[in-house]
């Protein structure tokens, strides 16, 4: 499997993240990589695991709905798919009680997708998200932020 990553400022954080990450063979591509990266790994067979919900701050993102609120979003995820001829499959990872593991639940692949409008497919990336979220919103990772960036003449959300 592969995914994408951004190394933390912290040298220490960095070593420990870079060891979690890749513990279990995992690939990792980080986020400046050009996508061509990451679309030779996934047309070669690998499965991509990601994670499309960070700011992508104004110079990067397109405003889009996440649970009502516009959001800058990265609008890569349908290009990728079209380049690397992916299908998207949502999915859910949940932590279980105790410290007893995770489960992954898959939702159905996305039809229909990519549409070749950027911003329309940013916009149901972030739907199939929020129906996710949804199921177990205890979990998500509310701190990292995900409204920092606002629409130009909007007030500041945190």
């Amino acid at each position: 499997m592969v995914a994408m990553f951004r190394h933390p400022a912290n040298e220490l954080l960095r070593g420990v993240m870079q060891y979690a990450r890749a513990r279990f063979g995992l690939r990792l591509v980080e986020y400046k990589r050009p996508l061509t990266t990451l679309v030779r790994q996934v047309k070669s067979g690998a499965p991509l695991y990601y994670l499309p919900d960070q700011d992508a701050g104004r110079r990067n993102g397109v405003f889009v709905s996440f649970f009502g609120i516009p959001t800058a979003t990265y609008p890569v995820l349908g290009r990728l798919a079209e380049l690397a001829d992916a299908v998207v499959i949502p999915c859910v990872t949940r932590q279980l009680p105790r410290g007893r593991g995770y489960e992954i639940r898959f939702s159905p692949p996305l039809s229909d997708f990519p549409s070749g409008d950027a911003h329309a497919d940013a916009e149901r990336m972030n739907h199939a998200i929020e129906q996710l979220v949804r199921e177990i919103p205890e979990q998500y990772f509310w701190v990292h932020k995900r409204f920092k960036t606002r629409p130009r003449g909007e007030a500041r959300f945190y």
